[in-house]
């Protein structure tokens, strides 16, 4: 039993509701639902369900899972199934250190801080709120009680210029270790919807700050939805080689399941708006979860996300590890037309 032998994290949604109004996020079309909540004892049974399946790890996302008001108890409730919980959250809520605490002490074990812009102007310019000193105290207060943390950037036309100064913020924050990757596509109201499309300009400047990001001695890795051959050569190898590159996702791995707040499957939350399943409905439990999951239908889903975007993927040597990138990509320009603009590509 299981849809992979390499089973990875199992991220449940416990909201649409967010204290922040980041305008890249690919939740806007939620309308941060304050009452969109998933129940407690609803909550309880999908861990279950990933515990029987297999999942040795939990990752708590939203909305903003912090809004969430019972996730004390429900970090105590994967503590004790035996799994480790982590968090993804943009850290706002985190500035109260004895909160944290909290967290801590019922099992959370790891932190992923969304760091949304290096000053505080920036931060209300992206989020609409200003919270800028509560991000910073929170990588503060993860770091010094000692918890698992990685903060996350996700690179855009408006705040690249001034990653440099972001890492540099975080790391005087004590900031461990740090996430990097592109702002996505992703697909709401029958419509592809990308704030990142002329991706050239972004993978230039990134390689013009690559050196200047190695010179500050952090330990980071980039993650990148595009195909290798975009890239000049040799950029991605030199990541590589030091084991910073993330390439393909859990869609590609197999590894991985979302549960929206509605108890509903979904490919990945680019996809919020097209579940294809639903707990209670389709499946019951473990063995008709994964009878589910190797369906003809799902399996036939995946066939078509997992497309290559060229023929000439198929035969490259690096497809196994970059898998073409991202489909999303596809929909928002074609193949040829990003390696014509990409003067880096030979």
């Amino acid at each position: 039993m299981r849809f992979s032998e390499k089973l990875n994290c199992f991220w449940l949604t416990l909201n649409r509701k967010c204290n922040l109004r980041c305008k890249w996020c690919y939740a806007q079309n939620t309308k941060f639902s304050e009452t969109d909540d998933l129940s407690f004892d609803d909550a309880c049974r999908a861990v279950t369900l990933a515990c029987d399946y297999g999942f040795k790890r939990v990752a708590l996302i939203g909305g903003e899972p912090l809004c969430w008001p019972n996730i004390i108890p429900l970090i105590s409730f994967i503590k004790n199934k035996g799994m480790s919980c982590g968090l993804i959250t943009n850290g706002v809520l985190l500035a109260d250190k004895s909160y944290l605490q909290k967290l801590k002490n019922a099992g959370l074990s790891s932190v992923n801080i969304s760091m949304k812009a290096d000053t505080k102007k920036g931060y209300i310019e992206t989020t609409e709120v200003d919270a800028f000193e509560n991000t910073i105290e929170a990588i503060k207060n993860v770091s010094d009680l000692k918890i698992n943390h990685t903060v996350s950037y996700v690179l855009t036309h408006e705040n690249i210029d001034n990653l440099l100064n972001g890492l540099t913020v975080a790391k005087n924050a004590g900031a461990k270790s740090y996430y990097l990757s592109f702002c996505n596509p992703y697909y709401s109201e029958n419509k592809f919807k990308h704030d990142c499309k002329n991706i050239k300009n972004l993978i230039n400047k990134f390689i013009n700050l690559y050196e200047y990001i190695e010179g500050l001695d952090i330990n980071y890795r980039f993650h990148q939805t595009l195909p290798e051959c975009i890239w000049p050569e040799g950029v991605l190898q030199n990541l590589i080689d030091k084991n910073r590159l993330v390439s393909a996702c859990q869609v590609h791995k197999k590894c991985g399941l979302v549960f929206d707040s509605k108890l509903q499957v979904i490919i990945c939350n680019s996809l919020f708006d097209y579940p294809i399943g639903k707990f209670g409905v389709d499946f019951n439990n473990a063995s008709e979860l994964d009878s589910f999951l190797k369906s003809e239908k799902i399996t036939n889903i995946y066939k078509k996300l997992l497309l290559a975007p060229s023929n000439k993927c198929k035969d490259c040597d690096k497809f196994t590890y970059c898998a073409g990138g991202c489909i999303l990509q596809w929909y928002s320009y074609s193949f040829n037309e990003l390696v014509n603009s990409c003067s880096c590509v030979n």
